[in-house]
């Protein structure tokens, strides 16, 4: 699934190419308010989001 920051930075005209910072930093503020949806409406918790993410770091490759 591409995401919208994806796409921009894909695009062939040079002109509506986005930098890889400024596509980092859509996907920054992307999953920061699909955390915060998430916590707000009771779906997930903090702590089960922390829990996930150190799952999920452990099988990562250093």
């Amino acid at each position: 699934m591409e995401t919208e920051a994806m796409a921009m930075a894909t695009r062939s005209n040079s002109s509506d190419v986005i930098s890889l910072r400024d596509a980092l930093n859509m996907e920054i503020i992307i999953n920061q308010a699909l955390i915060d949806l998430l916590v707000a409406k009771g779906i997930l918790t903090q702590q089960e989001l922390m829990t996930k993410i150190e799952e999920i770091r452990k099988e990562m490759p250093i």
